[in-house]
């Protein structure tokens, strides 16, 4: 496989395989003699739940959030008001309708997946990272793009264009969302931890219950093969007695002939 087919498919994958499966495939292009694919593959990183989310969306509607992104930068080159509104709405039915299509998720996660959405549409480079389905962070809007970062609609403004002010810079992420997302690793940590040792149990005792099977089993064939011994000692005890009464027999009509 080359790297684009190894890069799709690892994305596409649950991202709890992703990085046993991106060693396996780095360890086979390895061994196939190709180090440089093995340097490429093993580069790939793993998606965040955010990342994940936008990756899984449909490629047509990302297609459509891209297209609107070139709209309105070219509205806003040309300062078109009346078009830049419509746009707008467009954009916040667009970004809310992807949301509802990803699915509940947790707030912290729904709101990097509006970032990087808002993202695609400010940025033609952002888009082609949206659209590649290769994402393995979250995205963060250009603090230069001509118009704010939050989705609700906007409010109807005389005909004439108003002045377009510049966006503020995005402000850096707070300590409360990172404690929240380093909760939320820690929590994903420790259920995959439990999980690992509960199949590790089940397997444990299904060796046990196989070890006693074959004890079980063993302890019948050889109360089998005792009681066969046993069966063949009395036929013979049987067969000496019947014996011993024919030759009885025989004697008591020789002796009284």
């Amino acid at each position: 496989m080359d790297f684009d087919s190894i890069a799709d498919e690892l994305y596409a994958g649950d991202p709890a395989d992703f990085t046993a499966s991106r060693d396996a495939r780095a360890r086979e292009a390895k061994a196939d003699g190709d180090r440089a694919l093995a340097d490429r593959v093993k580069k790939l990183r793993k998606p965040t739940a955010a990342a994940d989310v936008v990756n899984r969306l449909p490629r047509v509607e990302l297609e459509k959030l891209a297209e609107l992104g070139k709209s309105l930068r070219k509205a806003h080159a040309e300062l078109a008001g009346a078009e830049l509104r419509e746009l707008s709405r467009k954009r916040h039915e667009l970004i809310q309708m992807l949301l509802r299509r990803a699915g509940k998720m947790p707030d912290a996660i729904a709101r990097e997946v509006e970032a990087t959405l808002e993202a695609a549409i400010g940025s033609p480079v952002a888009a082609e990272q949206v659209l590649s389905g290769r994402l393995s962070t979250a995205l963060s809007p250009d603090a230069t793009a001509p118009w704010p970062e939050s989705t609700a609609p906007p409010k109807p403004r005389p005909e004439k264009p108003a002045p377009v002010e510049k966006a503020k810079p995005e402000p850096k992420p707070d300590k409360e969302r990172a404690k929240r997302e380093r909760e939320e690793q820690e929590r994903l940590k420790r259920e995959r931890t439990k999980l690992t040792r509960a199949v590790a149990a089940a397997e444990a005792e299904l060796s046990k219950a196989e070890k006693r099977a074959a004890k079980a089993s063993e302890e019948v064939r050889e109360k089998l093969r005792e009681a066969e011994d046993a069966e063949a000692a009395e036929q013979a005890s049987v067969d000496a007695a019947t014996q011993a009464l024919a030759d009885a027999e025989q004697a008591l009509e020789d002796f009284g002939a």
